[in-house]
């Protein structure tokens, strides 16, 4: 008969790690070493491999030691004709001698076969480690079928015919992949970029991205790369540095700082400088919604390809009309007087400070105007308004969201004031009234704001100081009155994790 014994704690615990599938390389060696020289330590790991497998298929879930020592009183059956009445030791009083050295065998194969299969199971985990978790999802079509909260592992490829996945590593840098396009992820440091544009916004480790013209070394940074043509690779620089290489020749490299490019294309290595345009790409998915007003296309054009304070910014020039964000689908519908801009536009920050949408003077002109882009108004002097945040939430897993507002009175010195804005949960004429902010007395940026001496007007950024869920949002001022201003230059929203 089998002695009734347990090994030392050590093991006990080896082997908890083991069948919880926590063990490193080194407990698997550590196991391959002393099974077969310890018949306790081979008795004990052979029960308790044998019943974890029976419970785990019997249950459906992982079993751990600590579980099975919780059914020390339970009868388990074992394959053959013997059975045990405890968890602690074979017992076999009921079978012959013989049974019992036929056995013991094959005992020893068994241990011998689950070692193998243990090696295989730790050194595929430890290969495919998790890498990058995906956070976010717009219109993706990928063959891997991520979803939000999965994990990309080391070693596989994402392939997106279509849309934009968000994913980010445990130590904080953040990459969106535009799709059509193929990305393979050796590891969180190490990618290959096969074709597509890739948006990294890095925050922990130095990564390194092989391209088909070479390899891009972040140096801390923000950039793009755009390689939907395969016979040219394009870096786009936001924020630090990088390095381009040809096949990772230190000799044959190219570094770029913030607010260029380079270019390289076809049989020709040394890539061309230019202006880095961040309307190539798509900011992280997570990334704050930003709204705002311009003077012209040309402004529109000129925000929408700059990285004003890491926004995703959607331009308007018109008086009143409807706007599907990018890659998102928020929408904002909006009706005004007129657009005003006065002061500098030297920045991209002054561009979308001196330039905002106007009140009405009178609740007819708001109500005419509200009614030609289907909007409902209670005689305000202006009205914007926000639809489908809660698909917004839901794509990128924010339970909520906060907002603020950039406001420019166009006028300078002390003869301009600026009226309340309330903030409305749906419609303004049926709806709950969310809150309100008042004309400051103090705390306005500089009528220079940030263009030295040349701006005009007096600068204002608010939030209301709440947290938000509403799935429609109504913003509006009362109609205009001089020297009183109801003028918004952008809104902002964001999301709250």
């Amino acid at each position: 008969m089998l002695e009734k014994t347990q090994p030392d704690r050590e093991f006990v615990e080896l082997v908890q790690r083991v069948l919880n599938q926590e063990a490193s390389l080194d407990d698997i060696a550590h196991l391959n070493t002393r099974l077969p020289i310890d018949p306790i330590a081979l008795q004990y790991f052979v029960e308790m491999r044998m019943l974890h497998g029976a419970l785990e298929n019997e249950l459906g879930s992982v079993i751990s030691t600590e579980d099975l020592s919780s059914l020390e009183d339970r009868l388990i059956e074992f394959p053959g004709n013997y059975r045990s009445t405890t968890l602690s030791g074979l017992h076999m009083d009921n079978a012959s001698e013989p049974l019992k050295q036929r056995l013991r065998f094959p005992l020893s194969i068994a241990a011998a076969l689950i070692i193998l299969s243990l090696i295989f199971i730790a050194t595929d985990r430890i290969l495919h480690r998790p890498a990058f978790e995906v956070v976010a999802c717009y219109g993706s079509d990928s063959s891997s079928r991520l979803a939000n909260g999965e994990w990309i592992r080391q070693g596989d490829t994402l392939k997106l015919a279509s849309g934009v996945i968000e994913v980010r590593s445990p130590d904080g840098n953040s990459l969106t992949f535009q799709g059509p396009g193929d990305v393979k992820i050796l590891n969180q440091r190490h990618l290959v970029l096969n074709s597509g544009r890739l948006w990294a916004d890095l925050k922990g480790d130095p990564i390194l991205i092989k391209v088909p013209r070479g390899e891009i070394t972040d140096l801390g940074t923000t950039f793009g790369i755009d390689q939907s043509s395969p016979s040219t690779t394009r870096v786009d620089i936001f924020d630090g540095e990088v390095r381009f290489s040809e096949g990772g020749d230190s000799h044959l490299a190219v570094q770029a700082i913030k607010g260029e490019s380079l270019t390289s294309t076809g049989a020709t290595w040394t890539p061309e400088k230019g202006e880095a345009d961040a309307s190539l790409y798509t900011v992280g998915l997570r990334s704050p919604l930003a709204f705002t007003f311009a003077a012209d296309q040309n402004e529109v054009e000129r925000i929408e390809s700059g990285l004003a304070f890491g926004l995703q910014w959607n331009a308007t020039f018109t008086m009143a009309g409807s706007m599907k964000s990018k890659e998102s689908p928020v929408e904002m519908t909006w009706a005004g007087a007129r657009i005003y801009s006065t002061g500098a536009s030297h920045s991209l920050e002054a561009t979308i400070l001196h330039t905002h949408l106007c009140g009405f003077t009178s609740p007819l002109e708001t109500q005419q105007a509200a009614r030609k882009v289907g909007l409902k108004n209670n005689g305000n002097g202006l009205i914007i308004q926000f639809t489908n945040i809660d698909k917004w939430l839901e794509q990128i897993g924010a339970p909520s969201y906060t907002l603020e507002l950039y406001r420019n009175s166009g006028l300078q010195g002390g003869s301009s004031f600026f009226y309340p804005v309330s903030l409305f949960n749906g419609h303004p004429a049926t709806s709950t009234l969310l809150g309100k902010l008042d004309s400051p007395k103090d705390n306005y940026l500089p009528a220079d704001h940030p263009d030295g001496d040349v701006g005009a007007g007096y600068r204002l950024i608010q939030q209301f100081d709440q947290n938000l869920t509403a799935n429609t949002l109504t913003l509006t001022t009362p109609v205009r009155k001089l020297p009183y201003r109801g003028n918004i230059s952008g809104v902002v929203l964001r999301p709250v994790f």
